[in-house]
């Protein structure tokens, strides 16, 4: 049988941890973890220490006051971390070790080591102020709390390892992506050049090498791009150059241009839209790109011969333009996440990075446009994006 007082204490120390580790920020998980340390044992102050480059160091404070007050290289907080062993000094002990804290009218100081598996991270102490001495009672309270703030500054460790992590592909790749479009367009311009001579030769077998060859250029010309664009998107520095272009004029450029890219394909434009043009304001090669990678798209999932439908209509003040196909169709559980940066779905092939649908979201939300996806599977998918008619 759970004793009263063993329930409570239980339910105190759950109530605490789980204020914890939903937090994965460094200042906020500490701050938390002080603030339910001191809520548990009825004190004044309270601080975390870590080691630092082989040093332990107050990490967290309470009080800003307490940052001053260096730690001893082998005082009882070094002693609690390396022994793993807790302690609590009455004030006396505290001032004779720390003459400062006699300006902090303190009670006692209670200290236990963070750990978890026998495996110690750091030092948790709280200090009560001149009415309240810490007990037996307080200590195990705190010894209960010890593996679960534990666990939350594992946690935090962990997010900060992949945070750099990141930041450091990040980098990689917006290197990467800058240094390698110098070479890509000449190897492109050179690839031309020796399809067009092995034509005029007409050396068939090698003239469909070189296509095969400026395809492949041109694709990895197209994958450095959306990896250069993804940076950008992320430090801000993806530009829009916005000003009133049409809409539907638009549309028949790229159907023409996909038709002589994909004449395996069967491209079918229809526009609803009354009168002559349909007017937005909007970054122009940024719209044909979000167009180009939603036909492409189109194309790469679906069947020869297949065809695909683009419609411009308007309704509601908007002009919006629906992209379908007749391909494999996108499974229902997926749909939540094609728009996710690096997503690619169980249909994606090698050469797709998951960065097309993703960078045609953020163009579009950049243009407070709204993009809208069905799909069945075995039948085809349509994506309608829509824009505010300019006025």
């Amino acid at each position: 049988m759970i004793r009263p007082k063993t329930r409570l204490i239980s339910e105190r120390i759950y109530q605490a941890s789980s204020k914890l580790l939903l937090k994965l920020k460094a200042e906020h998980t500490y701050a938390a973890i002080v603030a339910e340390a001191m809520k548990l044992t009825n004190a004044r102050y309270g601080s975390i220490f870590i080691p630092v480059n082989g040093k332990i160091e107050r990490i967290y404070a309470s009080d800003p006051r307490l940052y001053n007050i260096s730690v001893r290289r082998y005082g009882k907080t070094y002693t609690a971390y390396k022994q793993n062993k807790p302690y609590i000094l009455n004030s006396k002990q505290l001032e004779d070790i720390h003459p400062e804290f006699e300006d902090f009218a303190v009670g006692s100081d209670l200290t236990v080591p963070l750990s978890y598996n026998e495996k110690t991270i750091g030092v948790l102490s709280v200090i009560s102020d001149n009415s309240h001495c810490f007990t037996k009672k307080d200590l195990r309270q705190l010894q209960y709390f010890s593996p679960i703030a534990t666990l939350a500054i594992n946690n935090v460790f962990a997010y900060e390892r992949i945070q750099s992590a990141l930041e450091e592909r990040d980098l990689f790749i917006s290197m990467a992506s800058h240094e390698l479009r110098t070479p890509l367009t000449s190897t492109v311009i050179y690839a031309q050049l020796l399809e067009k001579k092995l034509k005029e030769k007409k050396l068939i077998e090698e003239t469909s090498y070189a296509k095969k060859l400026l395809t492949s250029v041109k694709r990895l010309q197209e994958l450095t791009s959306e990896l250069l664009q993804i940076s950008q998107i992320k430090t801000g520095a993806l530009k829009f150059q916005k000003d009133t272009m049409d809409l539907g004029t638009l549309l028949l450029a790229i159907v023409k241009e996909a038709q002589n890219k994909h004449p395996g394909n069967i491209f079918q434009i229809t526009n609803s839209v009354p009168g002559v043009k349909a007017i937005i304001c909007a970054d122009e090669t940024k719209i044909e790109q979000v167009f180009n990678n939603l036909i492409n798209n189109s194309v790469k999932y679906s069947s020869e011969n297949s065809k695909v439908n683009i419609s411009l209509e308007e309704e509601n003040g908007l002009y919006s333009v629906k992209v379908s196909d007749e391909g494999k169709g996108i499974p229902k559980k997926e749909l939540p996440y094609i728009f996710n940066r690096f997503y690619r779905g169980t249909g994606s092939k090698a050469s797709s990075l998951g960065l097309g649908l993703y960078i045609v979201k953020v163009i579009t939300d950049k243009h407070r446009g709204k993009i809208e996806v069905s799909s069945e599977v075995g039948k085809g998918t349509t994506f309608s994006i829509s824009f505010k008619k300019f006025e």
